[in-house]
């Protein structure tokens, strides 16, 4: 129910109503219209339309190749430089900082929506096909994701930036593309158009098929089960064409939220009574959902230059130090007083449920250092306050806050914005 519906819905309707005017504002309307579509189809079995979009994609699809490669080859001779362009922005010092990994990640996840390497689906689109030597077809499987992302989003990146549609603000996703290949060829944008619809509409009835077995293997085989799941992912469709592409885009990523607030913990009346205590241990437990919550920081933190992570003793530990490896940064600890050997600083501050004083070694911290304060559960917010006077005392830059868990009725965020606005959290109560 993300790529497999809404974003096509989305780009389809982003691409129809970009060269349409009349249909700004009707996402809802295209939604629904495109979801009877897809449900005579998946549903009453009318399987003429999806024939006939059986042999239109393959043309459509090398009017695209084809155009795509006259317009690299009219500016043949800037291939070089364009190369030279993508790596350097890439490998930057601004990426390299922080960056370079959670940009790999988010890539990483983007590219699943082109080629579905790793998702899962493929496996079974290809264990139904026919054929008489599988090996054939694993390799056909092997070829696809070659072409879809190695291939076509190479080339598609190529025209992006040959006609600089990349440096405009406000394009993005299939809109952008039409206009970089419309300033070429003005008749592009329409053909681009039809493509654009009937690649959505054969995905969605292909990953209709996927999401069925897997609901089948969930639920059960019936013609209840059947019917709730196709209903579903009709209802889907019409959600994915009335919100904005970033919306559809972190539809997937904000599932690890709800997983996590499922996995946390609550216990009442600890460390005191009155107070009902959001316990992260659970997390450790499954190595899986602790990767998951490193990566969705890292996505999160991808666009934001950081130096160092300070972790706030003692369960800012745990996820700090493992996000802190995985960007490739250093981890510095804040510790209770009395807990650092070396020369330190310290500050003293009100807990929820009293007072407690935190230092940290002065020489770990280098002056002009952007700092990621990291800790596990932000409640009223007196720790973190802390730790942002400590790294101010320190000459350094507080360039965002990361919690695993936000306790919001308490407006602690209210206090650290001040700070800085950057304030990450995974799950909010």
């Amino acid at each position: 129910f993300g790529g497999g519906n809404m974003f096509q819905a989305n780009q389809a309707y982003a691409q129809l109503s970009g060269q349409f005017p009349m249909l700004a504002g009707n996402g809802p309307l295209f939604g629904l219209i495109l979801a009877i579509l897809v449900g005579v189809v998946i549903i009453g079995g009318i399987k003429s339309i999806a024939t006939v979009t059986e042999k239109i994609v393959p043309l459509m699809a090398v009017l695209y190749v084809g155009t795509a490669l006259i317009i690299i080859g009219i500016n043949i001779s800037e291939i070089g430089s364009v190369f030279v362009l993508i790596f350097q922005s890439a490998f930057a010092p601004d990426a390299a900082l922080g960056g370079v990994i959670g940009v790999l990640i988010q890539g990483f996840r983007r590219a699943a929506f082109s080629n579905e390497a790793g998702v899962g689906s493929a496996a079974i689109a290809h264990a139904a096909a026919k054929t008489k030597e599988p090996i054939s077809e694993g390799i056909v499987s092997l070829l696809e994701p070659f072409i879809d992302t190695v291939v076509i989003c190479t080339m598609t990146a190529l025209v992006i930036i040959f006609t600089g549609m990349y440096n405009v603000d406000g394009l993005e996703g299939a809109q952008m593309t039409s206009q970089a290949f419309g300033s070429v060829f003005s008749w592009f944008p329409y053909l681009l158009v039809i493509a654009i619809f009937l690649f959505a509409f054969s995905t969605m009835i292909s990953w209709s098929y996927y999401g069925l077995k897997s609901w089948e293997y969930l639920f059960g085989k019936s013609k209840k089960s059947e019917y709730s799941y196709k209903l579903i992912f009709l209802i889907f469709i019409i959600i994915g064409s009335s919100v904005n592409l970033g919306a559809v885009l972190d539809f997937s990523d904000m599932m690890i939220s709800k997983k996590i607030k499922d996995i946390i913990r609550s216990v009442s009346d600890f460390p005191k009574k009155g107070i009902d205590f959001k316990d992260i241990t659970p997390l450790l437990l499954n190595h899986k959902i602790s990767d998951e919550i490193v990566n969705e920081f890292i996505n999160k933190l991808s666009h934001i230059n950081i130096d160092a992570i300070v972790g706030v003793e003692s369960r800012g530990f745990l996820f700090g130090f493992l996000l802190a490896n995985k960007m490739g940064i250093p981890f510095i600890p804040i510790r209770k007083a009395g807990k650092l050997p070396s020369k330190t600083i310290s500050v003293a501050y009100e807990l929820e449920y009293g007072v407690s004083e935190i230092e940290i070694h002065i020489e770990d911290i280098q002056p002009g250092w952007n700092i990621l304060i990291h800790d596990d559960l932000l409640a009223t917010g007196g720790t973190a306050l802390a730790s942002c006077q400590l790294i101010e005392e320190a000459n350094a830059k507080i360039a965002a806050f990361a919690f695993v868990v936000s306790l919001d009725f308490l407006n602690a965020k209210d206090k650290l914005i001040k700070y800085s606005k950057n304030i990450i959290s995974l799950v909010e109560y």
